[in-house]
């Protein structure tokens, strides 16, 4: 596999590529930088929301789970094991029967 980039062993080198392509992407790709900025600022908003949240009863809307509306309306699993009295008691009362067949 050929390599386009030979990166040299020495630091200088590399800090020299490394300014050489920082001016590459700024003078190519000129909002690049601003999107750089807007994506860390969007993290650390996002992330000083979460602690702020946390143990709270409600979230705020782009912090709840991106789920479709008929899988948030779902029952979860703990609810969909729930059993009423009712089938409490005809579990209990009438079992499963199991045959053994005599060879």
């Amino acid at each position: 596999m050929y390599s386009l980039l030979l990166i040299p062993s020495t630091e200088e080198k590399k800090k020299e590529y490394e300014k050489f392509f920082e001016e590459i992407i700024v003078e190519n790709f000129p909002n690049m930088e601003n999107e750089i900025v807007n994506q860390v600022q969007e993290a650390q908003r996002k992330e000083n929301l979460r602690k702020f949240y946390k143990g709270k009863k409600h979230k705020a809307l782009d912090l709840r789970p991106k789920k479709t509306c008929a899988k948030r309306r779902r029952l979860n699993k703990h609810e969909e094991n729930l059993k009423t009295k009712k089938q409490q008691r005809e579990e209990r009362l009438y079992p499963l029967w199991k045959y053994a067949v005599k060879a």
